[in-house]
């Protein structure tokens, strides 16, 4: 059995047959296309605004068969965009740092257990 929802314009019409001709009776249904190729559908049935949220919610997601192929290839993307606006900052002049200590190099770590230096 096929259902249809019914939609009435609001205001007055100006008899019966005048209002019984503005009802608009709308197929409800599953769509497989719209299931399986929701941009296309979008496109298809000329639905804008819809098909560019579509493409702003889809264009953040990471595919791959697995969570490591995923990771690969948002980070593959994301990574080249976020190195060309950045600019580096010298540790010196970092905002709430005067009272750390500076970094150290490579050979005087070697009190360091697990990420914690001893004090």
């Amino acid at each position: 059995m096929t259902l249809y929802t019914v939609y009435e314009p609001p205001g007055e019409a100006r008899d019966l047959q005048d209002q019984a001709d503005k009802l608009a009776f709308i197929k409800e249904g599953f769509s497989w296309p719209a299931l399986f190729v929701p941009g296309l559908w979008l496109l298809y049935q000329r639905m804008w605004i819809e098909l560019i949220a579509f493409l702003f919610f889809f264009a953040g997601t990471a595919v791959g068969p697995v969570r490591d192929a995923a990771e690969l290839a948002f980070f593959q993307s994301w990574l080249p965009r976020q190195e060309k606006g950045r600019q580096p900052v010298p540790v010196s002049v970092r905002a709430g740092n005067a009272d750390l200590p500076a970094p150290k190099t490579s050979g005087e770590a070697e009190g360091v257990i697990g990420l914690f230096p001893q004090p």
